[in-house]
Parts: structure tokens; C-alpha cells; sequence
């Protein structure tokens, strides 16, 4: 059960303990905040009013700026993980704080609280998503932040459910204590979840750029890219549009519920079934809709919703249709546009990612809050709420030409990317939970890629499409097969093995008599692959055994035999082991270490002690593929190899082997020969439990560099030909001995440190 549940979720050994925290602690943050947020909007709307909402954007605006700016800089002074414990414990005490002061019902309160609704969420994920940056590294990530999001996702979905039946026991007021609970429990959760994390070490300030110097950073890199650009005009249309909407709701829902737990029941189960259905679409649609019309496409349509909802609510303005306009703003939001939007940041460098972020988000984003609040005022007293719907239909209708021109620069940053040789932006290696969104426009820009002039371009796309799972990836690939470059044709057939492209058998097959040899070896190899019964590839192989070419006829008669017995292919093998080329021996060795057949036994075991050190470094690998245990002693033996290429190739072939090699290794170190190889070997293996022998090594070795050293001075003032030489050899003595103490010394800290 476990297995299958690590399986379906992509969690690896290692990581249950954390990410099962993690997602406890974001189920426990957005339970509590879908509780604790309509309980907050009823008591604003009909304890305040709804026509101070205005005033509240313009100030919620300035109050992210400001929260922005100082939450950055208190992250960059202070431990984060003593941030993170502390945040949700200080935001519960506020809640507690303001629901007794709710009770005296001052006045000031309710829009106190109302933005603070806003800072604890930003608070709460800020932290939630900073945390599990500490505990997961970046390929982690890839793979188990989708699973945070969903854990997320189901937790405001069962906490706005709750909602209705706990106003009916508790009433609204009380909601705010739900928020507080759950962020207390969550303080718990994230004080196991910080011994899972790696603390970032706090940088000086002199080393660390402020918060204006990211922003101002950002916004350079906005000014040189027309995308960015066109996605800041985006971001403050967005900014404005969205509350063009969250005021008329809110008018509305004052309007049919007439006291205030009416009010957070209604929101509550709203949001909770808006939520749950966009997750649902999330899962099941978002990936085809991102396949078919891209991620451009789907933001647009974004703007194209707001005109017909706008449109349709000044023609019918009921509650009904303005509600209807809410669902389908928070669906597509939460559903497509956030996950399409966050992906289009892949195009700016990393370096100049977050910054980038932090400006279209802080800057453009926050002045069309601002200006939704100005332009509401000012319509509420001067327009009639048709003419409202009327503008705010103009604004998206501005979005959609925003967006266009957006899309336009998209594909014009996909092939630049392309030409940068940056395939990160185009697939990711880790599938995430829920799949990998392909993008339509990109997966176009590659297939175009194809046909670029440059070799290098072709090479590129050839890679990328390998690890894209689309129709047109594996069209392209074919029909591609006979690129006048070999090296793309080489990359074309990796690419098709990597897809399982298994309809283009007949294709690859003809690959088999290309000109190059490389591309003969990668057909090979790339039939080998997409064969389910490789018995079947015989006919064809088998005329590649007389290849010109001795690194074609090793791999194919090792590929022979990996399908069974053959007449012919041992004697290929048998012919090119004894040649007397050392190139021709280290192609056989090669080939029988990608196999790890123990019929190679023999021969890589007598290569160990070749004349040629060539031979010997490739038998070092190859016995170790052969048999992990009975290479070792044969490696340890290698560590002492007089030439220092093979020395290192059988400490990584000892690598390989891992912890049972451990003792081994350490106990090498007392034999003289093998001290430098040893510690070599010691670099490639975690020392975890030999820590005592390897400190106890080096200070036996420092304690004779010491003494050769003492006894060189000593030496030093003699005068005479001998006496020098004698001189020199106490010396070079000292200097190895101090070199292997604190290389070993180095094993105990950072093996990056060992280097000298």
C-alpha cells in the first residue's frame, strides 16, 4: 500500500517523513484560512459596508508593497527557520488578540482585520512554500510542490465547506478562532518539518542585494525584454479586472444575505465548490488545454472571459450572472491561468527569475489594485452600475490586445531560448505529480527548430523532442532521420529511443547502414530499446559484426548476446580482445561494461594489469559492472596503480560499489602504496561510520610529516652532494605525508576540500 502510494505521488525513498509533514502543515494552513477568510468578509460587509471596499484596495495595494519589501529584508537578516516557527504562532496570538477585540466591537477593527486577512494568506504561504523550499531541493521540487499545491487546493476546499455548518454552531465571529487553531497546529507541524530542512545560511548585509536593489534588478530586465514587458501591462490589467469583479460580487452577496452568517455560510460554500472544481479541471483539463492552444492561449482567454461576463452582467444585471462571472474568474485562475502564467518566468535566466517576479507581481500588479479602487470610487459616484460592467468590459477588452502582443513575444523568446541551447525551458526531466504541462506554442517552436540552418539548433531540438510525449515530437523525429549532420542524426535516434517511439522500427532500421559509424552505433542501441523481443533484431545486427568499424562490431555482438547464445558473436569479441591495438581493447572492455555480463569476467580481470593504462582504466569499470563484490578486491589492489588515470578510475569504479567498500578502503590506507588511491577512493563513498580510523590516519600521518620534517632541518645545514640529496628526499617525504594528512582531514569536512 505504501509502495503504491509513493509510486502514484512520485515520492522517493527518503522523502515520506518530510513531504507527509509538509502536506500536513499546507492542509492545516488553508483549512484554517478558508475558514477563518469569510468569516472576516461577513463581518466587513455588514458591519462596515460594502462601499468602503474601494478604499480598501487602494489600501491593500500599498500594504503588500510594504509587507513585500519588509518580510524580504527580515528573511535575509534572520535564521528563516526561526522565521517560519515564529510567523504562524504571532499571526494566531493576532487572531485571538483581534477576536476579543471583535467583541467590543470597535470600530476600526473589521477593516483591520479585513487586511489582514490578505497579509496572513500572503504570510502563510510565504511560509508554507518556503519551508518546503528548505526541506526539498530543486529537482525535488519539480516533482513534489504540484503535490503541496493539491494538498492545498483540498484543504480551502474542505475548509469553505465546513464553513456553513460551523457559522450555524458558532457563528461568524468565532471563525476567526478556526484560522488561529489551525495555525497553531500548523507551528507543530513545522517544527518536526524543520529537522527535515537544510538551513540557508544567513548572508552579511554587506554580501546580500537590498529589496529595492531585486526589484530594481527586475524591472532592468522588464525594460529589455518585450515579453516581460507586455506581461507587466498584463499584470496591472489583471490587477485592476480582478476586483472589478470582487466588488459587484460582494455588493451582491450583501444585497441576498442579510446577516452576517448568512453571508460567511454563502462564501464559504462558494469558495470551497469553486476551489474543488478548479482543482478537478486542474487535473483532468488543464494539461490537454495547455497541449492544444498553449500557455499564451490559455492566459487570453482569461480577458476574453471578463468581456463576455461583463458584457453579459450589463445586459442582465442579477446577482446570479455577476456570481456566475466570480466562478468562472476564481476557475480559470486557480484551474489554468496561475500554473500557465508561473511557467512563462522558465524564459528568464534563473538568475534574474526572482527578481523579475517580484517586480511584476510588487509593482505593476499592486498599482492596479490601486487603481481598481480609484476607478471604482469614482464610478460608483458618477456612472450607473451598467456603465460599471461597461468599463470594465473596455479594461479586458485592452487585456486581449495586451495579451496578443504577449503571445506574439512568447514565441519570438522560445526561439531565442532555443538557439541559447536552453531545453529546460521546453520539458522537465522530473514528471510532477499530475503530469507535465506541454505548451503548444513551444512544442511548434521546437518541431520549427528542425529546420533551422544550424547544425547545433537541430541537435538541440532533436534532445528536446525526445522528452516531449506529443505526436508532432516523434513526426518530427522521423522525418528528420536523414539530416545532413551526423550528429543530429545521432541525437535524432537517442531521442526516439527516449520517446519509445516503437512505430518507427522500419525507420530506424534503415539507420543501420549509415555512413557514420557513431549513427550505426545509435541505431543499435535505439533498436535494442524499442524491441520488446530483442531475439527479433538478429537478421538485422548480424551483418554489423563484419562492420569496418571495431566500436560497431564490440556493441553489436555485445547486443547479440545480451538475446542469448550465437554462434558468431564471441568470436567478434574473442578476435578483438587480443588484438594488438590497446584503442581495440579498451572498445571491448567498453562494450562488455555496458553489458555487465559475467561472460566478460576473465577478460576485463586480466586487462587489469595491461601494459597500457588506457586498458587497465576501462577494466576497472568493467569489472565492477561485471561483479560489485568480487571486483573489490581487485580494485583496492588497482588503487595503487603507478599511473595516476587508473588510480582514479578505479576509485570511482570503488564509488560505484558505495558503503560495503568502506572498510575496505580505510583499511588500505595503512599499506603505503595504496594511501593515495585510497583516499581517492574515499572521496566517491560517505566515510559515515569510519570517521574515528580516518581522523586517527591523519594524525598518525601528520605526526610522520612532522618527523620527516624535524629531521630535514636537521639535514638542512649539512653541506656535500649527498648531504643535499639526502635533503631533498626527507623533504618531498614531509610534503607527502602532510598532502595525504589533510586530504584525509578534508574527507571529514567537504570532499571539495581535498583537492590541493
Amino acid at each position: 500500500m505504501r509502495s503504491t502510494i509513493s509510486s502514484l505521488f512520485q515520492i522517493r525513498p527518503g522523502e515520506g517523513r518530510g513531504t507527509i509533514l509538509l502536506v500536513l502543515m499546507m492542509l492545516l494552513l488553508t483549512m484554517g484560512g478558508s475558514i477563518g477568510s469569510p468569516g472576516i468578509n461577513a463581518l466587513f460587509l455588514s458591519r462596515v459596508g460594502v462601499e468602503f471596499l474601494p478604499y480598501m484596495y487602494i489600501a491593500l495595494a500599498g500594504l503588500t508593497v510594504v509587507t513585500t519589501l519588509a518580510l524580504t529584508a527580515l528573511l535575509g537578516r534572520l535564521s528563516k527557520k526561526r522565521v517560519y516557527l515564529i510567523l504562524p504562532i504571532a499571526m494566531g496570538l493576532s487572531l485571538l488578540a483581534a477576536r476579543y477585540l471583535v467583541s467590543l466591537d470597535l470600530p476600526w477593527i473589521y477593516s483591520a482585520l479585513w487586511l489582514g486577512m490578505y497579509l496572513f494568506w500572503t504570510l502563510q504561504f510565504l511560509v508554507a512554500w518556503g519551508l518546503a523550499s528548505m526541506v526539498f531541493d530543486t529537482r525535488q521540487a519539480k516533482r513534489l510542490f504540484p503535490l503541496l499545491a493539491a494538498a492545498g487546493i483540498f484543504g480551502t476546499t474542505l475548509g469553505g465547506l465546513a464553513t456553513k455548518p460551523l457559522v450555524d454552531a458558532v457563528g461568524a465571529e468565532n471563525l476567526i478562532m478556526g484560522w488561529a487553531l489551525a495555525f497553531f497546529a500548523a507551528a507543530i507541524v513545522i517544527r518536526a518539518a524543520l529537522r527535515e530542512a537544510k538551513e540557508v545560511p544567513v548572508r552579511s548585509r554587506w554580501d546580500r542585494p537590498s529589496v529595492v536593489e531585486d526589484i530594481q534588478r527586475g524591472f532592468q530586465f522588464v525594460r529589455q525584454s518585450e515579453l516581460m514587458r507586455w506581461m507587466s501591462a498584463g499584470a496591472l490589467l489583471m490587477g485592476m479586472l480582478f476586483f472589478f469583479v470582487v466588488f459587484p460580487f460582494s455588493k451582491g452577496v450583501t444585497e441576498e444575505f442579510l446577516d452576517e452568517d448568512a453571508i460567511a455560510g454563502f462564501i464559504g460554500v462558494f469558495e470551497g465548490l469553486t476551489t474543488a472544481i478548479a482543482f478537478l479541471i486542474s487535473l483532468l483539463l488543464a494539461n490537454r488545454i495547455y497541449a492544444r492552444i498553449g500557455f499564451m492561449g490559455a492566459l487570453l482567454i482569461f480577458p476574453v472571459i471578463y468581456v463576455l461576463g461583463f458584457s453579459a452582467t450589463a445586459l442582465y444585471p442579477l446577482f446570479v450572472t455577476i456570481a456566475g462571472l466570480r466562478f468562472l474568474q476564481l476557475v480559470w485562475r486557480l484551474g489554468v491561468a496561475d500554473t500557465a502564467y508561473q511557467a512563462l518566468f522558465n524564459l528568464v535566466p534563473a538568475a534574474r527569475r526572482e527578481p523579475t517576479r517580484a517586480f511584476i507581481d510588487g509593482v505593476p500588479r499592486q498599482v492596479g489594485v490601486a487603481l481598481a479602487g480609484v476607478l471604482l470610487l469614482v464610478s460608483e459616484n458618477v456612472l450607473e452600475s451598467t456603465l460599471v460592467f461597461a468599463l470594465g468590459a473596455a479594461l479586458a477588452a485592452v487585456a486581449i490586445f495586451t495579451g496578443w502582443r504577449a503571445s506574439h513575444a512568447y514565441r519570438g523568446a522560445l526561439a531565442q531560448a532555443l538557439h541559447a541551447g536552453q531545453p529546460h525551458v521546453f520539458f522537465s526531466e522530473d514528471e510532477p505529480f499530475g503530469g507535465y504541462q506541454h505548451d503548444a506554442s513551444a512544442v511548434s517552436v521546437v518541431v520549427a527548430g528542425m529546420s533551422d540552418p544550424e547544425p547545433a539548433v537541430r541537435r538541440v531540438s532533436a534532445e528536446i523532442l525526445g522528452n516531449l510525449r506529443v505526436p508532432e515530437a516523434t513526426q518530427a523525429l522521423v522525418s528528420a532521420l536523414e539530416d545532413p549532420d551526423p550528429q543530429v542524426r545521432s541525437a535524432l535516434l537517442r531521442s526516439l529511443a527516449r520517446a519509445g517511439a516503437t512505430s518507427t522500427l522500419l525507420d530506424v532500421t534503415a539507420c543501420l547502414a549509415d555512413s557514420e559509424p557513431e549513427v550505426r552505433l545509435e541505431a543499435v542501441e535505439t533498436l535494442y530499446t524499442l524491441a520488446g523481443y530483442p531475439k527479433g533484431l538478429l537478421a538485422q545486427l548480424e551483418p554489423l559484426l563484419d562492420d569496418p568499424m571495431p566500436e560497431v562490431r564490440s556493441y553489436v555482438a555485445v547486443t547479440i548476446l545480451k538475446g542469448g547464445p550465437h554462434p558468431r558473436a564471441p568470436n567478434v569479441l574473442d578476435e578483438m580482445s587480443s588484438a594488438q591495438e590497446p584503442s581495440t581493447r579498451v572498445i571491448v572492455l567498453e562494450a562488455l561494461e555496458s553489458w555487465g555480463d559475467p561472460y566478460g569476467w576473465d577478460f576485463a580481470v586480466a586487462s587489469l594489469h595491461d601494459d597500457h593504462p588506457s586498458v587497465r582504466r576501462a577494466a576497472a569499470q568493467a569489472v565492477v559492472s561485471i561483479d560489485r563484490k568480487a571486483s573489490l578486491g581487485l580494485l583496492i589492489e588497482a588503487l595503487g596503480d603507478e599511473d595516476l588515470s587508473v588510480r582514479e578510475s578505479a576509485a570511482e569504479a570503488v564509488g560505484r560499489i558505495g558503503t560495503p567498500a568502506l572498510s575496505a578502503v580505510v583499511e588500505a590506507l595503512r599499506i603505503p602504496v595504496l594511501e593515495s588511491g585510497s583516499l581517492l577512493a574515499l572521496q566517491q563513498l560517505p566515510v559515515h561510520g569510519e570517521q574515528d580510523r580516518i581522523l586517527l590516519y591523519s594524525g598518525e600521518t601528520a605526526a610522520r610529516a612532522i618527523h620527516y620534517n624535524e629531521l630535514w632541518i636537521g639535514a638542512h645545514s649539512a653541506s656535500g652532494l649527498e648531504a643535499e640529496l639526502f635533503s631533498h628526499s626527507l623533504r618531498a617525504v614531509s610534503l607527502r605525508h602532510a598532502r595525504l594528512a589533510i586530504q584525509a582531514v578534508g574527507l571529514l569536512t567537504d570532499p571539495s576540500n581535498v583537492s590541493l
